[in-house]
């Protein structure tokens, strides 16, 4: 308009290479290139475009076009005018200001659209109800409107209203009516891509086969689909909607709800699965009220269900009534399928094996179909042979059963992941499959069974045994903490009741709950449950029973460790006794036997430890597991009396021996292999093979450190032996730290005056007293030496190594006379005191 056209051509012609569909381009160049006076090439570009729009679309220009084109042919004068952009129809639902999140996959959506080589013909977004379909498909849409184009939002539940939406679409753009609707969205498809840009989505589409009649032919546009049906492949590029991101999560509850809580927010977020919909539901509540957002956590784990149905004023559908229409028609479509979906309700929601679903249905088939109708509804996701269900889910399915098929549903899962114990160790079976299962999965899903056993106040058959065996599988693998965690959720269990039948389970299970106390280190909490499991035991069952021998046997051991070595021989020989009587003396001896042997061996008697050693190991052979964990138990301790005894050769092969049974069962990391390698050491430094008896420390240290922590008597154990092989092999610095870690390890774990802390303390005296330093020495060996002694009065092999403890130190500290006084001393033995 002013004679400066010329300068829009080089813009213009870039902009209609990148779109040569786009007319109203065309027109304002054919137009800037005829006001140039270049009559020639507007007439190119004309045709560049006609031909374009012919090829790709098979249509001829729009009469905006033609008539530009017309005017150059015509030469009118002045230069015809250029097109208007059309301005098409847009009826997009509003944008959702509290739209947060979903960048990442946002970003992805748009470069598959923009992507003209491996472009999609359509994206379909699915995903459970709830997870923010439509919002997502709301918020691309709206990012991809460019101004001028149409952009159609289709409410496609029904056929019927699909074509009805389209109908409306196509009278807006101008079409004209045909008879039939096919070739009415022909002329639709046609007509759109005349201005390529436009977006056109389908939301709630039930099955893609009665939607695919409407799907668009034309090239030059965006399709997106909202489904829960997650099977489009045939139609379109499926995009399964996760729940939102944890950081997503707590950024929308912060804005969403005016709480600054971080971590009150990430709470509720966990709670409701990061689920979009649960969310904007609970900061509605949470507005409403005024409450704040640590309060409703608090609530929601009281009254989950009654809040995923409540109402917050004017904050849109409840995530019940959005699943609603989803459960009504699982159910009128495929009972078998809802009944799948109720026992799911009650198992851990992240990893279902197919496998463990197969009791449920007729056979492999008739479980594929329920999968599939889980699947068409988003209800479940699948990951080869594993199914997810998102836990608001299963909050919901079990609010809307009734009791009596809430209790069926929770036996039957009960059922499904029934544990029995296996002849196999416990340390050797697979904790899980290549396809999830495995009794560690089952495990997952019986310790949520618990929790819902106990929520209702029943304990299903077979459900605190099942728990009790999976507790034993796990503190076969070392893993004392979750083995804690079982047992205590069957006590729970078992005291719902006061049956005596269940009264003699809680017995049973405090004294396993003590062993996983006195395994992990925690030994005073251990000799209490062990006491308790006796007491309770001992009102109750038969004198005989060999339960109850168990259970003496068990307060034998934590009575060792505790020092008390006179009621733990006691405690043991009461075990045999009940054992010999109830006639399974073939059976649990063995076991009694070896631990027995080993307080026997702390008391400093070599002859009995030995026999008892002995004979647990023949009879475990007789049972045919002259190989398995307990055999190498009992020869571990064999070793440690043939050791004591001065035969280093055949201890050393019995410790090499158990060290290899260990490997092969436990694994080379599990803290009985490790144990095994500190006797090992101990032995190999009697023989004054010193760097492997330090190798074989440093490495038990290592591996119980990495099991029980640093601070653990076990770990303690294997420094002092270590510091003594350091000694041993002129590592005096390094041995003084063992031993004072040692020393302060016992001394916080166990007290100052268990056999432990002095043994510690004797041999850090020791240390110090090589090291040089004379003054600490002696005020710790004098500290230490009249406990000790005392102590040792009736173990003439304890005796005999605290005296020579004392006289290395007195001789390294330069006091000739105590020395002399403790070898005189030595040779008298413990009576001399």
């Amino acid at each position: 308009r002013v004679g400066r056209a010329a300068e829009d051509v080089a813009l213009l012609e870039l902009l209609t290479a990148d779109d040569p569909l786009r007319e109203s381009l065309a027109a304002r160049l054919v137009t800037a290139l005829y006001a140039a006076g270049r009559q020639a090439d507007a007439l190119a570009a004309f045709e560049r475009c006609r031909r374009a729009l012919a090829e790709q679309l098979g249509v001829d220009p729009a009469p905006a076009l033609r008539a530009v084109h017309a005017a150059v042919l015509a030469q009118a004068t002045p230069a015809p005018p250029a097109v208007a952009a059309r301005v098409l129809p847009v009826n997009l639902p509003p944008r959702n200001r509290a739209f947060v999140g979903r960048e990442d996959l946002l970003d992805e959506l748009v470069r598959a659209l923009d992507d003209d080589t491996a472009r999609a013909r359509a994206i379909a977004l699915a995903g459970l109800g709830g997870v923010g379909k439509t919002e997502l498909a709301v918020e691309l849409a709206h990012r991809r409107h460019r101004e001028g184009r149409a952009a159609w939002w289709v409410a496609a539940e029904d056929p019927a209203g699909t074509a009805t939406s389209l109908a409306d679409l196509a009278a807006a753009v101008g079409i004209a009516h045909y008879e039939r609707e096919e070739d009415a969205r022909a002329a639709l498809w046609a007509e759109l891509d005349r201005t390529p840009g436009w977006v056109l989505v389908f939301d709630n589409v039930d099955e893609p086969r009665l939607i695919e009649p409407y799907l668009p032919a034309g090239r030059h546009g965006d399709v997106l689909i909202t489904s829960r049906n997650p099977a489009w492949r045939r139609l379109a590029r499926p995009v399964v909607l996760p729940p939102l991101a944890r950081h997503e999560s707590v950024a929308y509850v912060l804005a969403r709800s005016g709480d600054d809580d971080e971590e009150g927010a990430d709470a509720l977020a966990e709670l409701v699965g990061d689920l979009p919909l649960a969310l904007e539901q609970a900061c509605a509540y949470v507005e409403q009220t005024g409450m704040p957002v640590p309060d409703y956590v608090r609530l929601f784990h009281g009254r989950r269900s009654n809040l995923l149905v409540r109402e917050a004023g004017g904050s849109g559908p409840t995530v019940a009534t959005t699943w609603e229409l989803a459960f009504e028609r699982l159910g009128r479509r495929s009972p078998r399928a809802a009944a799948v979906l109720e026992v799911m309700a009650f198992l851990a929601s992240d990893a279902i094996a197919l496998d463990l679903l197969a009791p449920l249905t007729e056979d492999e088939l008739d479980l594929q179909d329920a999968v599939a109708e889980l699947l068409r509804l988003s209800l479940v996701d699948r990951a080869r042979n594993v199914l997810r269900v998102h836990r608001l889910v299963q909050d919901v399915v079990r609010a809307r059963l009734p009791e009596p098929t809430r209790l069926l549903r929770l036996e039957e899962a009960v059922e499904l992941c029934a544990l029995t114990p296996d002849a196999t160790p416990a340390a050797t079976q697979p904790a899980t499959g290549g396809n999830g299962t495995g009794w560690a999965g089952t495990g997952a899903h019986l310790i949520v069974l618990a929790g819902h056993g106990e929520q209702l106040g029943v304990a299903p058959a077979g459900l605190v045994e099942s728990l009790a065996e999976l507790a034993a599988r796990y503190a076969a693998r070392a893993l004392y903490p979750a083995a804690i965690q079982v047992i205590e959720a069957a006590l729970r269990l078992v005291r719902l009741h006061s049956d005596w039948r269940d009264r003699v389970q809680e017995g049973r299970l405090l004294c396993q709950l003590g062993e996983a106390f006195d395994a992990s280190g925690r030994l005073a909490e251990a000799l209490d449950l062990h006491r308790r499991a006796v007491e309770v035991l001992d009102g109750l069952v038969e004198p005989d029973d060999v339960g109850l021998a168990h259970a003496y046997n068990r307060l034998g051991h934590v009575l060792n460790c505790a020092d008390d070595i006179e009621g733990a021989v006691a405690a043991h020989e009461r075990a045999l006794a009940a054992l010999r009587k109830s006639g399974r003396d073939h059976d649990p001896v063995p076991t009694v036997l070896t631990d027995l042997g080993y307080t026997l061996w702390a008391a400093g008697q070599l002859g009995p430890a030995g026999r008892a050693f002995r004979q647990a190991r023949a009879q475990f052979e007789r049972q045919g597991r002259g190989s398995d964990r307990e055999w190498a138990h009992a020869t571990a301790g064999l070793g440690m009396v043939e050791q004591d005894a001065g035969r280093l050769a055949t201890a050393v092969s019995l410790q090499r021996r158990v060290i290899d049974v260990f490997t092969d069962i436990c694994g080379a990391d599990h803290p009985d292999t490790a144990q095994a390698y500190d006797k090992l050491g101990y032995a190999l430094r009697l023989q004054g093979k010193v760097e492997e008896a330090v190798e074989a420390h440093l490495r038990a240290v290592r591996l119980l450190e990495r099991v029980f922590g640093p601070d653990d008597s076990r770990v303690g154990m294997a420094l002092t032996n270590l510091g003594l092989a350091q000694a041993d092999a002129g590592l005096v610095a390094d041995s003084v730290q063992a031993q004072v870690r040692a020393h302060t390890i016992f001394g916080t774990a166990l007290g100052p005056a268990h056999a432990s802390t002095l043994l510690a303390g004797r041999r850090l005296a020791v240390a110090l007293a090589v090291a040089g330093q004379r003054k600490r020495a002696t005020a710790l060996l004098e500290e230490v030496l009249p406990v000790a002694t005392a102590r040792a009065a009736g173990n003439s092999a304890e005796w005999a190594r605290i005296a020579a403890d004392a006289v290395t130190v007195y001789t390294a500290v330069g006091d000739a006379g105590a020395a002399t006084r403790w070898r005189e001393r030595a040779e008298a033995g413990p009576r001399s005191v």
